[in-house]
């Protein structure tokens, strides 16, 4: 993806729905099976993009794109992913993990799997 430099900042470049979809084709080379199960989590990206919280619903999986608003409050926005794709209300984003596990989330961009680490009170 193309970036833009506007007075010493990044921006990323605006692209439609079928641009990212062609150009994750291109990247990806098909239509290889993703194990879900391993993409469950929680997933953060080093740039400005939304958190990522990959989980099962029933037999359905599904993420929430964890934005916060301008009070400081987490707002949720749930979809749907089937078929290693993210369905969204603009679209269709495709999903990929390469062999370094970071997330691609064409259109929104690169993520890392955050390590949660559970409070034990037992342990102190």
């Amino acid at each position: 993806m193309t970036r833009i430099n506007r007075n010493g900042r990044e921006n990323r470049q605006g692209f439609s729905i079928a641009e990212m979809q062609d150009y994750a084709d291109q990247q990806t080379g098909g239509d290889d099976e993703l194990n879900m199960d391993d993409v469950c989590g929680c997933w953060q990206s080093e740039e400005l993009s939304p958190t990522l919280l990959f989980y099962k619903d029933h037999k359905q999986y599904k993420v929430a794109l964890l934005e916060i608003n301008e009070y400081g409050q987490v707002i949720p926005k749930i979809y749907n992913v089937e078929n290693n794709m993210l369905l969204t209300n603009e679209g269709i984003a495709k999903i990929s993990l390469d062999d370094d596990c970071i997330l691609n989330v064409w259109g929104l961009g690169e993520y890392e799997k955050m390590n949660l680490q559970l409070h034990n009170s037992e342990t102190e």
